[in-house]
């Protein structure tokens, strides 16, 4: 039966709510030491006492990990019980224990109200490196989780208000650049710290039935609006796959590949995944909590995007995993390098559910790149650097997709952070003209980005998608991602794979180009003003223009030659 409920107090609470976990995230961003955290790779999140999720600080946030929040919570919930008390921070990196791959360590803190457990914060930062065989974590490259950097079960950090230093410095032992991992330890401490000054307050103000009572309504009205929301789609069973074009050592495997089956139902969605390929030898393997959270992500920006983020909604869509599969690997199978499977399952879930819907979905985005640098500094102190390459949006179904930038928060580190503290300098960063997936509403350019770097060291390229996502309803893909190498007077074209380790020499400058986004629609129902505009613009060449959509441009007038355009159109698209 549904309690009785003040609904303006329950708006009150949900907002304050939000603000809190979004102060941890900003206070976390404002006092961490790493360019990435401060540039938004990052996730707060606030749970009930059971692990319900309430929200996430979405304006730093990654809701692709909002699903982690209610198994890490019950995790804890079973493995300390009586032993959670006020003042405990516990951790985790673990991707066998509920976690992500092993750069992302996980925090979460018990909140009370009197001597009652109430409520959870939690959070998630990228570091730059967690030891092992590669620099970062991230390689593709290895066939044990063991291979990839120190595993961090679930534990406290800090029990009872006391810092476990033997722990931390266990952990700062085995990583590289040690200092910016303990300042990043330190600032979502920090975050904390904030998320518990802010917890107190709500329940000083609203005591825990009120708190409790907002969690029921908003979890109550949120899975009323999901199931109104999928009431309103066709019913029926979609399909769709994607098979991976890297297996993390640069080869291709037919059997590495994803597939859904997508039940619309009457009161809920089943993505089944049980026909998906075997788990990987190399490291592309997907965590199944990541896979779960980008189910939950892809239906929140399709579907459900005019409704609150919480558990409500998570309840409204079921998921099915076969054991030891790509999509769900069993231990110890490696997970460092799974970025590049996690967007391509987006762009597979995006694919299902444009079937179900046609001419409602956008094309996937390309999300970011990464290129990570370890090196020394000239005083000899350890510089690690991971720098974030976004890509842009693909086209929308009445809009284009806009250029260089994320749907998750997260942005490029600017480059007088990066040459103020690391040994390198950014040479250019430049939008690609005739780049963009052509379409009715084109796709983002593709970015390209000249780094020089100054001393010795290892670099990581991460390509998420070495394969360009094609468009919808007869857009075209944009431009492949390219990377060169700069060598004195040699220029290398470098292999087109996920991930590529480099030894870098003083001097030594990298060319990365990542790939422009796909299109939606028949490029030549384009608009030919909107053609001129992007060659005024400098996003497109004349000849880029009459290539692409056929759209002829009097270059002394700058203006559209309607009579040749018609011509144009006609034959291209007869050929």
């Amino acid at each position: 039966m549904t309690r009785a409920y003040d609904p303006v107090l329950v708006e009150v609470i949900r907002n304050e709510l939000a603000a809190v976990s979004e102060e941890m995230a900003i206070a976390t961003a404002r006092t961490a030491r790493s360019p990435m955290v401060k540039v938004g790779d990052l996730t707060t999140a606030l749970t009930d006492a059971n692990g319900r999720p309430l929200g996430v600080g979405e304006g730093l946030g990654l809701f692709m990990f909002f699903s982690t929040a209610e198994g890490l919570v019950k995790r804890i919930r079973k493995k300390f019980g009586a032993e959670i008390s006020p003042g405990d921070v516990f951790i985790v990196n673990d991707p066998y224990e509920g976690a992500s791959h092993l750069p992302d360590l996980w925090m979460a803190v018990p909140h009370f109200c009197g001597e009652t457990l109430a409520a959870f914060s939690l959070m998630y930062t990228h570091h730059v490196d967690i030891g092992g065989r590669f620099p970062s974590g991230q390689s593709g490259q290895c066939t044990e989780t063991y291979e990839e950097g120190l595993r961090i079960p679930l534990v406290k950090l800090v029990d009872a208000g006391k810092l476990n230093q033997a722990l931390l410095q266990l952990v700062l032992a085995n990583v590289r650049g040690s200092d910016e991992y303990q300042g990043d330890v330190e600032g979502k401490m920090t975050g904390c710290w904030r998320a518990t000054q802010g917890m107190n307050r709500v329940f000083e103000k609203y005591g825990l039935e009120n708190f409790n009572a907002c969690f029921d309504r908003v979890h109550e009205y949120t899975k009323a609006a999901a199931l109104a929301a999928i009431a309103k789609m066709p019913q029926g069973e979609y399909k769709a796959e994607l098979t991976l074009p890297d297996n993390g050592f640069g080869e291709q495997d037919p059997n590495l590949v994803m597939r859904v089956t997508l039940r619309i139902l009457p009161d809920k969605l089943v993505f089944d995944f049980t026909e998906s390929g075997p788990q990987a030898r190399g490291a592309v393997n997907l965590p199944v909590e990541n896979a779960r959270g980008c189910v939950y992500g892809t239906c929140r920006r399709i579907l459900f995007n005019d409704i609150p983020l919480n558990s409500g909604m998570m309840e409204t869509v079921e998921t099915i995993w076969p054991k030891r599969s790509v999509v769900n690997p069993e231990f110890p199978g490696a997970v460092g390098g799974r970025a590049m499977t996690m967007f391509l399952f987006e762009d597979l879930l995006h694919r299902v559910m444009a079937k179900a819907l046609p001419g409602r979905v956008p094309v996937p985005c390309e999300r970011w790149d990464l290129l990570h640098f370890t090196s020394k500094r000239p005083d000899g102190s350890d510089s690690v650097i991971m720098d974030a390459m976004p890509g842009g949006w693909g086209a929308r179904p009445t809009l284009d997709g806009p250029d260089g930038v994320s749907q998750s928060g997260v942005s490029d580190i600017p480059v007088e952070i990066m040459e103020l503290d690391h040994t390198l300098v950014v040479e250019g960063m430049e939008l690609v003209r005739d780049s963009a997936g052509a379409g009715k509403f084109r796709g983002s350019q593709a970015v390209n980005k000249t780094v020089r770097y100054l001393q010795p060291g290892r670099l990581l390229i991460r390509t998420n998608k070495i394969v360009p996502t094609p468009g919808f309803d007869g857009g075209r893909a944009g431009i492949p991602s390219a990377n060169v190498l700069h060598t004195g007077d040699k220029s290398t074209v470098l292999p087109g794979q996920a991930y590529l380790h480099i030894d870098i020499q003083p001097g030594d400058t990298i060319e990365h180009r990542v790939n422009g986004c796909g299109g939606f629609g028949n490029p030549f129902e384009r608009d030919p003003v909107h053609v001129l505009a992007d060659v005024r613009d400098d996003r497109m060449t004349i000849e880029g223009a009459f290539k692409q959509y056929g759209v002829v441009i009097d270059k002394s007038r700058m203006a559209v030659d309607e009579a040749k355009t018609r011509a144009a159109r006609s034959a291209q698209q007869a050929a």
